[in-house]
């Protein structure tokens, strides 16, 4: 079985979780931001293929929010892909950064 729409919810929940543990509920914005950018970059949800293809069936299926979001972010800072390939491990990044962002703006004002 794949990655499903629960399991990435889980898994950014985690992200921010871990980020907060390793670098304490102290830590400023930024450097939570930083590390967070970092941890989803190396992600091996982001960095092969198979999985950013099932990261981007998942969420076009169950929160199209977050794949519009993605897209939206693609379009923004003018990604040109080289290939399909590539072009779903750049939405899964964006996937995976607009829900552990969302998920840090919920943290941030608590």
């Amino acid at each position: 079985m794949g990655i499903t729409y629960h399991d990435i919810r889980t898994e950014c929940e985690t992200l921010v979780s871990d980020a907060y543990e390793e670098l304490g509920v102290g830590a400023d914005e930024d450097t939570v931001r930083d590390y967070l950018q970092e941890c989803i970059d190396g992600h091996e949800w982001v960095i092969y293929y198979n999985k950013a293809a099932q990261v981007c069936e998942a969420v076009s299926c169950g929160e199209t929010q977050w794949f519009n979001a993605a897209e939206d972010q693609l379009t923004e800072y003018g990604y040109q892909h080289e290939s399909y390939l590539q072009l779903q491990t750049q939405l899964a990044y964006h996937i995976l950064s607009v829900r552990v962002f969302e998920l840090l703006n919920v943290e941030v004002a608590a």
